[in-house]
Parts: structure tokens; sequence; C-alpha cells
């Protein structure tokens, strides 16, 4: 680029020598200086074309928009009415799905759910979701038991421990009744199909003292259990829905 600039420099310093000095009537000089000498000089020193300033906007946002992660254009803060989202459980050798339903997202969450052979509805209210350190894995899901204000979390955390845990890396919590304590090992990209196309959202990777792994979507407004894993049982999400099922037993 600097030899490229020394030569158009150069240029321009000539044609400016050039126009200083008289020519003499009938040279060759003076028969060119006639005849556009000044438009010549004009285009070997004019300076070079910028690039428009509204293509450069252009550009820079097509720039933004091709980094912007796929889980920024997903609606996964909320779930609406309707929205389903289906796991894999496996124990042993056997697997089979389990499936909830959302009836009402906030600021209660009310949902149905059902297993290979049971189902059941639980309703969490809002100061459980924002507040409680209590989570269940379990418990809440016996056979045909419709939960109408349930004291346990399940399936999410509350706001209360994702803030402790991206504060301070840490939440004591109580799970099934027993003292544990959540530490977050790191935060990941998690492979999600989602209303049927694939994507990538940032999730948090969670370990308790027992020595279970638990996988979160990292959203404070729907902090929903990805996978869970310990030495007998795995339930991994397969795929999830954000509207327009129909509710079978909630009306």
């Amino acid at each position: 680029m600097n030899e490229t600039w020394r030569r158009d420099r150069s240029l321009c310093v000539s044609c400016e020598e050039n126009a200083s000095r008289p020519a003499r009537p009938g040279s060759a000089r003076f028969q060119r200086a006639t005849s556009g000498r000044q438009n010549s000089t004009q285009d070997a020193c004019a300076p070079r074309e910028e690039m428009p300033l509204p293509t450069i906007v252009l550009l820079l946002l097509i720039l933004v928009f091709q980094g912007s992660a796929p889980f920024a254009e997903t609606p996964l803060a909320r779930l609406d009415s309707g929205a389903t989202i289906v796991w894999d459980t496996t124990a042993g050798d056997k697997t089979s799905e389990f499936i909830i339903r959302i009836a009402q997202y906030s600021p209660e969450r009310h949902f149905e759910w059902e297993s290979r052979a049971q189902q059941g509805t639980i309703r969490i209210p809002s100061h459980v979701l924002r507040d409680s350190k209590r989570i269940t894995f379990a418990r809440l899901f016996d056979n045909g038991v419709d939960i109408e204000s349930a004291d346990f979390l399940t399936l999410w955390l509350s706001r209360k421990i994702y803030d402790e845990l991206k504060n301070s890396r840490r939440s004591r919590i109580t799970m099934d009744s027993l003292k544990d304590e959540f530490v977050l090992l790191e935060t990941i990209e998690y492979p999600l199909v989602v209303d049927k196309q694939t994507i990538t959202a940032p999730a948090v990777k969670l370990k308790d003292e027992r020595g279970a792994t638990w996988i979160f979507l990292d959203s404070p407004e729907n902090p929903i259990m990805l996978e869970y894993k310990n030495k007998y049982f795995l339930q991994k999400i397969r795929y999830m829905t954000t509207r327009g099922n129909i509710l079978r037993w909630i009306h």
C-alpha cells in the first residue's frame, strides 16, 4: 500500500510541476495545454473514490446479524399455551418419553404431563417460581394426581437459584427434602430442536453433591431443564414446540 501511495504521490507532484511551468507557444506541450491539460491533471491527481456511508452501514449490519446466535431469533424466553416439551428418559436398557404441555406459563406455571403409563397436572405458584430453593425430581409426578399448588420446583430453576448461580456459581438447595448444593461447572452451547428447526442455545451445566449433572437453559425467564444424568438414569430433551398443541386434561 505504501508503494502505491508513493507512485500516486509522485504522479501528483509531477502534474503539479508541469502545470506550474509555462509552455512555449507552438510546442506540443502548449497544444496539450489548450486541449484539456487541466482535465488530465485533475484526473491523474484526483483522490480515489470512497465507499458511500450507507453502503458501509449496510455491510456492518449484515456482519452483525450473521454473527447473532440462533437462540436470539427463537421465542424461548417464555412458552405460550400449547407449547410442548418432550424428553427421552433412559433407565438401564429401557427408553421412554416424558411429555409436558403448557396451559399457562406466567405468572404461575400450569402444565399437564404424561409418561408411558402415567399422567397428571401440576400448577406451580408464582412465588415458588420466583423464590423457592426446594426441588423435586419425581415427587410431584404421581399417576392421575392434579397438583393445584406445588410447594416444590420441578423441571425449572427458580429465579433466585438462577441468579445465585450466575452471581456466585453456587446455590444451596433442598433436593427431595435433603440438603444439597448446585455448583455451576460451565456455560455451554446446547443443540435443540425447536419447532422442527435445529438451533444451538446457551445453557448452564451444573453438578449436585450426589454427583448428578444437570443442564438448564441459560435464560432467567425460562431456565428449563434440558438434561439430567446420574449413574443409573438419563433424561434428555428431544424436541420442543412453542405453541399450537391441544391440551388433553386442562380446560
